[in-house]
């Protein structure tokens, strides 16, 4: 596929993207726009079409740049073998976008606040908390102050349990509305059974956080992952709740396994030996 920064970059439609500003950043908005063409959901046989045909013009087509090997999967839907993460889609692109805007660009009820005051009282609420052993990160164990040392459990914890209390009152209410429905939607998604109509409350749930996020604050903000949420239900409809395919446990063996490569010769062999040993 090409580069999430290409036309037709988008894994899981053909929306082609649109570029904002003088510096031509591509982004992805929500509301209708008379500069993005008719788009579609990519099917498992337009896909196959596009991959041939940019491997023969040697040219990407609808974004794919050729052919995979996967192709030759019986019985592997390539559209449906591409399922939504929540960790880097919901989590940690959604919850820290709209938690930096609400932050950054957010009215405040105080209008003398500055940045710095509204996270120490940000911070001040997240250590009051009392959270369940169960979640292992506590709450105001790192600052607002320093939001690029948040973890990915930490964003998903604040998403779903923290974030609208600890805002309530410090900024505009309509800013605090998509935090909300961005929180509601996550949750539904992560419950261990999900009835059908938690499907339809959490698609609206995300349309209209995606609605709300580019009146906000502008087409500048609109992220390719962001356009992600509007495939949710339909990722879940399909291959189940969140965490049957999350990556959190993914990304938490990473460092494990670099522990196993003490030589850069044959390293494969090395993570694969020590890992069954």
């Amino acid at each position: 596929m090409s580069t999430h920064q290409s036309d037709y970059g988008y894994t899981y439609c053909t929306m082609k993207g649109v570029t904002v500003g003088d510096t031509n950043t591509m982004r992805w908005p929500y509301l209708p726009n008379d500069n993005i063409p008719a788009f579609a959901d990519r099917s498992h046989e337009v896909m196959i079409q596009s991959m041939l045909q940019a491997h023969e013009d040697s040219k990407p087509v609808l974004g794919h740049k050729g052919v995979t090997s996967l192709m030759l999967v019986n019985d592997l839907d390539l559209r449906r073998s591409n399922a939504c993460d929540d960790l880097h889609i919901v989590y940690e692109c959604a919850a820290k976008h709209i938690t930096e805007l609400c932050i950054t660009e957010a009215p405040r009820v105080n209008a003398r606040m500055g940045e710095e005051a509204l996270c120490r009282l940000i911070d001040s609420r997240m250590k009051k908390i009392k959270t369940p052993t169960n979640i292992s990160r506590k709450p105001g164990n790192c600052s607002f102050m320093n939001r690029k040392q948040i973890k990915g459990s930490e964003w998903r914890n604040w998403i779903l349990y923290y974030a609208v209390t600890c805002l309530k009152g410090l900024i505009a209410e309509d800013h605090i509305t998509p935090l909300a429905l961005l929180s509601r939607g996550a949750f539904l998604f992560s419950q261990d059974i999900i009835l059908p109509e938690h499907i339809v409350e959490s698609d609206y749930c995300f349309h209209r956080f995606l609605e709300l996020n580019e009146r906000l604050y502008g087409i500048e903000r609109t992220k390719l992952n962001l356009h992600a949420l509007i495939h949710f239900a339909k990722s879940v409809r399909e291959n189940r709740n969140l965490w049957c395919y999350s990556t959190f446990n993914f990304e938490s063996w990473n460092p494990v396994i670099i522990k196993f490569v003490s030589s850069p010769n044959g390293a494969l062999l090395q993570i694969l030996v020590r890992h069954l040993i």
